[in-house]
C-alpha cells in the first residue's frame, strides 16, 4: 500500500511539474521599454559616442547629430 502511495505521488509531482514547463505566459513580459511601433522614425547615430537614437530625439548641431545636449557640447570624436 505504501509503494502505490509513493509511485501515484511521484506521478502526480511530475504531471505537475510537466504543467508547469509547457505551459504558455498568457500575457507578454513587461520590459519597461516602448515597444517599436510607437518610434515609427527614423533612428541616427551620434557622432560622438556613437549611440543610435530616434531622430526627433536627436539634437542637431552644425550639421552633425548628437544623442543628447552633453554629447553636442563635447563636439565630435577625435580620434
Amino acid at each position: 500500500m505504501i509503494r502505490f502511495l509513493i509511485v501515484l505521488l511521484g506521478i502526480l509531482v511530475a504531471r505537475l511539474m510537466w504543467l508547469q514547463f509547457t505551459k504558455r505566459p498568457t500575457q507578454p513580459r513587461v520590459t519597461g521599454r516602448r515597444p517599436r511601433a510607437e518610434y515609427g522614425g527614423k533612428v541616427v547615430g551620434c557622432v560622438r559616442c556613437a549611440l543610435h537614437v530616434p531622430q526627433d530625439r536627436a539634437v542637431n548641431r552644425r550639421g552633425k547629430t548628437y544623442c543628447s545636449p552633453s554629447c553636442a557640447s563635447a563636439g565630435p570624436a577625435t580620434g
